[in-house]
């Protein structure tokens, strides 16, 4: 992975990696990152909650869990972009938990092939 991003700003801190696949010629992403002005509750219920992000996020055209257990979720997210950008359609997993450290979560999505999933 490259390292794309590194920033440090009142109540946070961030870095962001990618890395080129040859076989899709996409790119793969990751980034680290730590809240240091809002507790653990706080960021965990923004970031999942999709009920709430519909509410700020004006790019969000559709978000909806497609199937769910105990261990993850698969969601579906349009995202509305402005002219030029088009469109885009996004199904992802998602898993949260509790890392063994006090106060720290794990947040885990990656793309799913959508296979798992009837079309949306």
């Amino acid at each position: 992975y490259q390292r794309r991003v590194r920033g440090e700003g009142t109540g946070y801190n961030l870095e962001i990696f990618r890395q080129f696949n040859k076989e899709t010629g996409l790119y793969r992403y990751k980034g680290y990152g730590e809240l240091t002005t809002v507790d653990l509750e706080t960021a965990k219920k923004v970031y999942c909650d999709l009920e709430y992000r519909k509410k700020w996020d004006s790019y969000c055209n559709d978000l909806r869990v497609l199937n769910e257990n105990e261990e993850r979720q698969i969601i579906y997210w349009r995202v509305a972009y402005p002219w030029p950008m088009s469109h885009r359609d996004y199904v992802f997993l998602r898993k949260t938990k509790l890392i063994s450290e006090p106060d720290r979560w794990c947040i885990i999505g990656r793309s799913d092939s959508s296979e798992s999933v009837d079309t949306v």
